[in-house]
């Protein structure tokens, strides 16, 4: 049995990939295997992943047809024979000492998950490091975390984490299929399974916000109805680890993910007319979950702020208004977005 799996699934991803595969095959840390899911990629993707296999004995390549980041992903887990796990994307990169800091973290405090801080690589907007302080979780100590996790993204995704492979398995956890934003569902059914958790104030983790980006610039009708679920499952997760200002926090997630759903109505690919942006708006704001969330939301940052007062107003117009200006933000003025994010 390998200390370690690293699972990296594969699409379309040729201009990237090498640097990615190359930072974890020179890794201080070597008692790994790499498992490189080529999900069906029509690019020169499938022909590098052999080409790592060839040079290197640790790397296994699957070959498949495209079903999705999260099935690939759940390829991985299947064939995953190590004690811990990781999870890359295939446009990422880790820094050097990544494996062997975590793995010793886990051994040294017996953690089920271990929780790194990570590097928001945005070109020409700079690089940003987020992180948490060194500590160990316990799940009394959840509820008191959570909200600061979760607002700098920390517990949402999988690249950042090292995973003790019984946990998973004991949990019964897998990622979602058919849906995005898989790692967040993952990760909050992975805390309601309460794993001792060690929070890392290092940072190894390159997450490339690039411009051309990929599912955040994709229409997705689904959107808003998947991120209220996800809304429910941190509702769900308070519950279980209550602290003071948790909930208000939670409401204010509800609320901004209901309004990042509707910016992206302003997308040529949603090809909606002004009328029925507004009939989505409307709909939206009616629900009673969503309004309930915006008598109590509460943000710290500025923006935060006039998200939960054009919430509360309820107009529609206004609300059209302020997503139309999210959307430029986001996908317009991008490297500006970030700059005002940070």
């Amino acid at each position: 049995m390998r200390a370690l799996s690293v699972i990296v699934p594969v699409y379309q991803a040729e201009a990237y990939l090498e640097a990615c595969v190359r930072s974890v095959l020179t890794q201080d840390f070597s008692d790994f295997e790499l498992f490189l899911i080529d999900d069906g990629s029509t690019d020169g993707s499938g022909a590098i992943c052999d080409k790592f296999a060839a040079e290197d004995a640790r790397v296994r390549v699957i070959h498949g047809e495209n079903v999705g980041m999260s099935a690939a992903r759940n390829r991985g887990l299947k064939l995953a024979s190590g004690e811990y796990l990781a999870f890359l994307d295939a446009d990422d990169w880790l820094e050097p000492g990544a494996f062997s800091y975590q793995l010793r973290r886990a051994r040294e405090t017996d953690a089920d998950l271990v929780l790194c801080g990570y590097y928001l690589d945005a070109p020409g907007a700079g690089l940003r490091r987020i992180s948490t302080a060194d500590g160990l979780l316990l799940p009394q100590d959840y509820g008191a975390h959570l909200a600061e996790l979760k607002s700098k993204n920390l517990i949402d995704p999988s690249w950042n984490k090292l995973y003790r492979a019984a946990f998973l398995r004991d949990a019964g956890l897998q990622m979602p299929v058919g849906e995005p934003f898989e790692d967040t569902e993952f990760n909050l059914r992975a805390l309601l399974a309460e794993p001792k958790i060690a929070l890392c104030d290092a940072a190894f983790y390159h997450y490339m916000q690039r411009q051309n980006g990929n599912i955040t610039r994709r229409f997705l009708p689904e959107k808003r109805a998947v991120l209220l679920r996800r809304a429910d499952l941190l509702d769900a997760c308070a519950e279980r680890f209550p602290a003071p200002g948790l909930a208000e926090y939670c409401a204010f997630y509800r609320v901004k993910s209901t309004f990042s759903a509707l910016a992206d109505d302003f997308l040529p690919a949603a090809n909606l007319t002004g009328k029925a942006r507004l009939a989505r708006i409307r709909e939206a704001l009616a629900d009673e979950s969503v309004r309930r969330a915006a008598k109590i939301a509460r943000g710290k940052a500025l923006q935060d702020k006039w998200t939960v007062c054009v919430a509360r107003s309820g107009s529609a117009r206004l609300t059209a208004a302020y997503c139309r200006c999210v959307y430029l933000l986001k996908y317009k003025l991008k490297n500006l977005f970030f700059r005002v994010k940070k």
